[in-house]
């Protein structure tokens, strides 16, 4: 009973002592690490009892058996290798599974007995672990579970080879076979093996006009270098394309915001590197010179860079900033960013004269071997304009750049609306002057294709819930909810990083017109709650809804806790830590009611007035602060010690308040206990005959109906008698859902944290957008696709808002998506139809299968997902969606696409997003979370972006050393420290380490010794060693030493001892590189 697997689970090999305790006259056991005759961390814990033989067959009674109309049936092979897939290591007497029949509320399945109870338990827990998989590929082992009881007889008398059947109800999460009854089975995901979002680089490339001025400083410059570099057609070389920056030294505000926004820029642009040189304005008319053929930017205010107009090419681009005055007439602007005061940045050249410029017209394929012949034919060195209405810049520039005349060729590129192109024509003659390599004309517009690095951090760009918080039950109608976190923990310094949010206080209006309020589990993939009946109250006529919802979560934790639990009794020592907080309210109204004497501790002594105003018959010289709490406890009871400490602090305060105890006292622990930290409990508490108790509402939410009767009873009869009322409170809207859980993580010590989802009295929601990507409900989304993938894309469609999908998959599911599939038609509330996709091969069949997914509700968005290239599937969805539905929300093309259809839809301004990968990602469904920031996006229709799960390649700002931060090469941790104080020794002196070279005197080939140098952070050069083929032996330092060379020389004499001739291999680590410098220098000296 009560098991609870309390250590991380490993992937890796190992071999562990484990020491089993069984507590001396109770059932209670635990199973310990033992490393060096010393008793190390938990391993688990539970009870273990020896009971009758009971009856433990299947039920038959036929309202059990479920229909099996909605069923799925996997084998036991797809299983295992599903289960494979997610990461789990299967050898070959761990797979007794033979089959999986899954349904709405559970699963039957076929184990083969194998005559060994561990494989047997072992094939029970994956049957559950494969149920609950969902869609985060989350690794998951199985943590706890209530009660397991196992009739060895009925097994002893199985001959090997027997199938037995299993049933589970995945509603009272009980498993059961003919001798096994296994309930309330917890699969937890350990935090070493969390599926991380994968970083991926992402990169937009969209057409920007040169007169918009709406760009961010980073956006302007990233545009303002890829002109520069594109010069000459750099920058569609295969080559890194080289960038000289020259900036004019002179005092000013704006350059030094200018220099840094510009290193910043520079790191996020791949391909590209710069050359920094500063000098003054004197210097640069007298000494600048410009190379041909190369790129160079000038910075400077606008007086210095008109100094420059004599002596710059007209290759050469100028950034100036001024504060908005004209420019000279030599020079155009291109590209301007206005700053705050009225100042700007603009980005220049020199003005050419365009009647000089030579015309080309791309009219058919050969015109390569055409313009070939015209260079070669002239010999007048003067740039040719090219000019093409047939093709896109990525299609021909990169063959252009390879050419040998690439930097005399200027391309326009333009659209179909455009007028003939003629050098006399305005609109042409003005935008020549400028003398850019690449430019373009859209929509009347000129400006160029760039490509923006995208800077996007998930952790600054959050996703929370959607814009709707439904209920399970159809007849309650949400209107606020009390987020809570798993556990209650109300450590004021030590805050929680993240939280998790499982159960919420609810309250709602029924059908009939009835307030209630009750305790409910939340999904967050569905964004439902799920009431628990068992625990629903009328809300009280004098109550608002949010007052309402404050009561529930708080006040059952405290009847639980003090009635259920700890049986206080009248006049007993009750202690409850920070007074201030809802629960801890909760408790002292609770405790008070039973007649006990309340001691209460608080954060400081400001809160003090306002708990007496709350509480009038407390005590106030039973209120102490929590700084050495124990210690007053003891004094204020003379010495007797709490009969019932309610407890949800951690770590050593924890220890503090179990020694409060008395004897014969009940322990309430609220918050968790984190095993990993090795927080103990001594064994001293129970010798004093004491009971400890961990309380939470998963407790409450999964207890008996009998506890839950009992919960529900006496918080009503508190509402009746006054003592339960509502509690502090924060009201949140839904929009404003990620600044309620900040709130939860920051102030659940102090106050409830409500979400308003519906105005008391209103039905509609008081908002219409939500933060993130948000699906409508009451609308139709089409996935169109190949693979596994666009089932994921399902998933995160419904974690958004989805109720309605219309899906063509191109391929069979695997059968691990195809439970996951399974999964959104049986527990989500989503009403999917599936087709074929090969309806999509004409017009007619594209638009008969628009049709049919409008009969589901009004279609929002398509999503056609890993499509060829080539696909006419595509081609003809988008021509349906032109004439059915013009003003279609989102056209997603995801990882694959036919990109002609999508420049063209660009081109017609319809909606459209084409991402693609530069490379096969390794985990395609990694794309998904970042899916929301780029469809959210305002400027996102028309735009391509490009996605690389490879390292991302930043640009280097040759300028200076960067310098790194002293602090990360020492110790960052206890542990660290003692690991170096233990090698710490009188003089300098060498050990061997383990590599995965023999020992050196047992190397048979010419393998030389490598000798390291640590610095004073010496795990950092643990990585090397455990990488190293060749035998090393490393440093051990002394506490204090005169000079780099005294040790150097006394090292010198434990090198040769080791190794008498040369070569040697010196590796130095931080500030051991200067050891390592004067011995090799004493080395060379000696000849070597």
């Amino acid at each position: 009973e009560d098991m609870i697997m309390s250590r991380q689970v490993t992937l890796q090999p190992f071999a562990q002592q484990l020491v089993m305790t069984i507590r001396n006259g109770t059932t209670d056991f635990g199973v310990l690490l033992k490393e060096k005759d010393i008793y190390g961390e938990t391993f688990l814990t539970g009870r273990v009892k020896y009971i009758q033989p009971p009856t433990l067959d299947l039920p038959t009674d036929k309202e059990e058996q479920e229909d099996e109309e909605d069923s799925m049936d996997i084998s036991g092979d797809e299983v295992l290798s599903a289960l494979s897939q997610f990461g789990y290591q299967l050898g070959s007497k761990f797979q007794a599974l033979k089959h999986i029949c899954i349904k709405n509320k559970g699963f039957t399945a076929q184990v083969e007995w194998t005559g060994n109870m561990v494989t047997f338990i072992d094939a029970v827990f994956k049957l559950v672990l494969f149920f609950e998989m969902e869609s985060e590929q989350r690794f998951l082992y199985p943590s706890s579970f209530r009660t397991l009881i196992v009739d060895s007889s009925t097994f002893f008398q199985l001959i090997t080879g027997t199938i037995v059947e299993v049933q589970y109800d995945s509603r009272s999460n009980i498993l059961r076979c003919k001798g096994l009854l296994l309930v309330g089975l917890t699969m937890s995901p350990d935090p070493a093996f969390h599926t991380k979002v994968t970083p991926l680089q992402w990169k937009k490339t969209t057409f920007v006009p040169f007169n918009y001025e709406k760009l961010k400083m980073e956006e302007f410059l990233s545009m303002s270098l890829q002109l520069v570099a594109e010069e000459g057609l750099n920058s569609w070389k295969d080559k890194k394309s080289q960038i000289s920056i020259l900036q004019i030294r002179e005092n000013n505000g704006i350059k030094s915001l200018l220099e840094r926004a510009l290193r910043n820029t520079i790191r996020n642009i791949p391909n590209i590197s710069t050359k920094v040189q500063e000098m003054d304005v004197s210097q640069a008319v007298d000494q600048i010179k410009f190379k041909p053929r190369e790129s160079y930017l000038v910075i400077g205010s606008l007086s210095c860079l008109q100094q420059l107009v004599g002596c710059v090419e007209s290759s050469v681009f100028l950034l100036a900033y001024d504060h908005g005055s004209n420019t000279s007439s030599q020079l155009l602007p291109v590209l301007t960013h206005r700053l705050n005061g009225g100042k700007r940045l603009t980005l220049m050249k020199k003005r050419i004269n365009g009647d000089q410029l030579g015309t080309f017209l791309l009219d058919d394929e050969t015109w390569l071997n055409k313009l070939s012949h015209l260079f070669y034919s002239s010999d007048n060195g003067q740039p040719v304009v090219v000019v093409s209405r047939k093709w896109e810049p990525k299609e021909i520039l990169p063959t252009l750049a390879n050419q040998k005349y690439s930097h005399r060729v200027r391309c326009v590129f333009l659209d179909k609306s455009a007028p003939p192109f003629s050098p006399n024509c305005p609109l042409y003659r003005e935008q020549l002057s400028m003398g850019l390599s690449v430019c373009k004309l859209s929509r009347g517009v000129w400006g160029t294709d760039c490509t923006i690095t995208l800077d996007l951090d998930l952790a600054q760009h959050p996703e929370h819930i959607q814009g709707v918080i439904t209920s399970s039950d159809p007849n309650l109608d949400v209107n606020v909810v009390a987020l809570n976190t798993t556990t209650v923990t109300l450590q004021p310094d030590d805050l929680p990083d993240q939280v998790k949010i499982q159960f919420v206080d609810f309250c709602g209006t029924r059908d009939n017109g009835e307030r209630v309020m009750g305790l409910a589990h939340f999904n967050l993939l569905t964004s439902s709650i799920t009431p628990d009946h068992s625990l629903i109250w009328s809300v009280p006529q004098l109550w608002s809804m949010e007052e309402a919802a404050t009561v529930a979560s708080s006040f059952s934790l405290a009847y639980y806790s003090l009635h259920v639990k700890g049986k206080v009794l009248p006049g007993e020592r009750v202690l409850v830590h920070v007074g201030s907080s809802p629960v801890s309210q909760a408790c002292i109204a609770v405790a008070f009611l039973a007649g006990a004497d309340v001691y209460v501790t608080v954060q400081n002594k400001d809160e003090l007035p306002s708990l007496l105003k709350t509480f009038p018959q407390l005590n106030a010289d039973h209120v102490v602060p929590l700084e050495n709490f124990n210690y007053q406890m003891r004094i204020k009871s003379g010495g007797n010690g709490m009969d019932i400490v309610v407890n949800c602090l951690e770590g050593t305060d924890t220890t503090k308040s179990i020694s409060c105890m008395s004897f014969k006292s009940r322990f309430i622990q609220l918050s968790s206990i984190d095993h990993r930290r090795r927080e103990t409990v001594g064994m001293g508490t129970f010798l004093k005959n004491s009971n400890l108790f961990g309380v939470s509402l998963t407790n409450i939410l999964n207890a008996d109906s009998e506890t839950k009767n009992k919960i529900h009873i006496y918080l009503q009869d508190g509402i009746k008698k006054g003592i339960v009322k509502p509690l502090r409170k924060q009201s949140f809207g839904l929009q404003n859902y990620s600044q309620a859980v900040d709130h939860l993580k920051n102030n659940s010590c102090k106050e409830k944290t409500l979400v308003v989802v519906k105005a008391e009295g209103k039905r509609e929601l008081p908002f219409t957008s939500t933060l993130g990507f948000h699906c409508e409900p009451d609308k139709t989304y089409i996935i169109v696709g190949t693979g596994d993938l666009w089932v994921e894309l399902a998933e995160w469609l419904v974690q958004r808002g989805a109720r309605r999908l219309f899906v063509a998959p191109g391929t069979e599911l695997s059968p691990t998506f195809s439970r996951r599939f399974h999964r959104l038609t049986s527990h989500c509330y989503v009403r999917i139809m599936v087709t074929s996709a090969a309806r999509l091969v004409s017009h007619s069949g594209a638009a008969e299968f628009l049709r049919d997914a409008e009969t589901l509700a009004p279609v929002d968005s398509v999503f056609c997902v890993t499509m060829e290239e080539s696909s006419q599937k595509i081609a003809c969805l988008d021509s349906a969606t032109r004439e059915l539905m013009p003003n279609l929300k989102h056209f997603v093309c995801l990882l694959g696409g036919c990109t002609n259809v999508c420049k063209f839809r660009a081109q017609s301004n319809l909606s459209v997003c084409l991402i693609q990968s530069q490379s096969v990602l390794q985990k395609p469904h990694s794309v998904l979370p970042y899916l929301s920031y780029v469809l959210c996006d305002s400027h996102s229709t028309g735009h391509l972006f490009t996605v690389s799960d490879q390292e991302v390649t930043t640009s280097q700002y040759n300028h200076e050393l960067v310098e790194q931060d002293p602090c990360g090469l020492l110790p960052s941790s206890v542990e660290e420290l003692l690991v170096l104080a233990d090698d710490v020794t009188t003089v300098p002196s060498l050990r061997e380490v383990v590599t995965r070279s023999p020992r050196h005197e047992n190397v048979k080939h010419n393998l030389l010794p490598v000798f390291l140098l640590p610095g004073t952070h010496a795990a950092r050069i643990q990585p090397l060693i455990h990488h190293m083929i060749h035998p090393a032996y490393c440093v051990s330092w002394p506490e204090t030493a005169h000079s780099v060379e005294s040790l150097a020389s006394t090292l010198l004499e434990e090198v040769l001892r080791v190794q008498q001739h040369g070569p040697y291999n010196v590796v130095g680590d931080s500030w051991s590189g200067a050891v390592a410098l004067q011995l090799a220098s004493l080395l060379e000296g000696r000849g070597h």
